[in-house]
């Protein structure tokens, strides 16, 4: 399919239990273009964070496939989609995961260093993302001086820094309030506009559908509702 990101088709995920097994993820089909932000919504169970790992390739699928830049997947050693990860994908987490005794600076520079960038090439970068997210302001704070909302503009920009094709997120707004969550998806919104990067998040949240180019929502990890392209 062309002018695709990412595209995942029969997508799969079982586990066993008991007598039988559970399908967290029931033939998902799925295709996202660049700078397409959407949405998957549902209650927590319903598959959106499992679905969220097979996209990104920290889980592989009982059957389907799932395409980045138009290449499978399964094909991938460990060592590849380590790779992968770390220079075409950015994932960002409800829990910011960055390091507390670290500047915001430092956070968002530390994948580039894991990227191999050089020193004056990783500063102009981390601060430029830092401005993106309109924090610039904060580079040299540690994360405990930061507010929550801040914390996780931080996050965006980590994820932002290394220019990748796809940013995953998981719950980005599971920890702020709703205005602070609103200002969130507003950001992811003009980012992906902006930048043509694909951004798929998964929430419980639903005033994500006033931001999101298309909203799907998950149950028993099958799509009961929303566009697939």
């Amino acid at each position: 399919m062309p002018n695709v990101v990412l595209e995942a088709r029969g997508l799969w995920r079982s586990y066993p239990s008991g007598d039988g097994q559970v399908d967290a993820v029931a033939g998902v089909d799925l295709a996202v273009a660049p700078g397409e932000f959407v949405a998957l919504t549902g209650r927590s169970g319903s598959g959106k964070t499992t679905l969220l790992n097979l996209l990104g390739g920290l889980d592989r699928p009982t059957a389907g496939s799932v395409r980045i830049g138009g290449t499978d997947l399964a094909t991938y050693s460990d060592r590849q989609m380590t790779r992968l990860r770390r220079e075409q994908l950015g994932f960002i987490f409800q829990s910011y995961g960055l390091i507390p005794t670290l500047s915001a600076l430092e956070n968002v520079e530390l994948p580039l260093h894991l990227m191999g960038w050089r020193w004056s090439r990783r500063q102009h970068r981390a601060l430029e993302a830092l401005e993106l997210v309109h924090v610039a302001d904060r580079a040299a704070h540690r994360v405990y001086e930061l507010s929550g909302g801040q914390q996780q503009r931080v996050a965006v920009a980590r994820a932002l820094a290394g220019e990748p094709r796809l940013i995953l997120a998981d719950e980005p707004t599971g920890s702020l309030d709703t205005a602070t969550a609103a200002s969130i998806w507003q950001l992811l919104a003009h980012i992906a506009a902006s930048s043509g990067v694909a951004i798929v998040a998964a929430t419980h949240d639903l005033s994500v559908r006033d931001y999101a180019n298309r909203s799907l929502s998950l149950q028993d990890g099958i799509v009961v509702e929303g566009t697939l392209a």
